[in-house]
């Protein structure tokens, strides 16, 4: 896709291994042209975030999705608060209600390490947080306190398996 910048506040947030791209606007107008639909033109205005779900490939052949992209609104605490989207701006990484998977990506992305989950069940936990100057481990401790899990750190690797308490 191609965001056009219109005097504004924005975060594109487009990794290649990720399944989707998005594109969050704080303040201002974004407009964001679909590449393989130069004609589809979508306007976000503050506070909206566009999700597009990447086609899904196998054997070599793009499949499309049925769900191409979504506008949402921003929750009505994502307003005022720090927004995850734009959290990275100050330093901060934000977590609301997301999956320990999802969470675990940013994990690896800011500390430069690989997880591995031991437990695939821990995957679809749930997790919220707001991390500034947390090292990994402080991090891992403070997700433990509302997710039981243990976890290993060797090297760059963190192994996280399910707390048999």
């Amino acid at each position: 896709m191609t965001v056009r910048v219109l005097g504004t506040r924005f975060d594109v947030k487009a990794y290649r291994e990720d399944e989707k791209v998005s594109a969050t606007l704080i303040s201002g107008k974004i407009q964001v042209i679909m590449n393989d639909d130069p004609e589809k033109k979508i306007l976000l205005s503050p506070h909206e975030k566009l999700t597009v779900v990447k086609g899904e490939v196998k054997g070599g052949t793009i499949v499309e999705n049925e769900l191409r992209y979504q506008v949402q609104l921003l929750p009505q605490a994502d307003r005022t608060e720090t927004v995850a989207e734009t959290a990275w701006m100050d330093n901060k990484m934000v977590f609301n209600n997301e999956t320990f998977e999802d969470v675990a990506v940013q994990l690896e992305r800011r500390y430069a390490v690989r997880v591995e989950f031991g437990d695939d069940g821990l995957k679809h936990e749930h997790v919220s947080g707001v991390f500034e100057k947390e090292t990994l481990q402080q991090a891992l401790d403070i997700l433990k306190m509302t997710t039981k899990f243990n976890y290993q750190i060797d090297s760059n690797m963190v192994r996280i398996v399910a707390n048999q308490n």
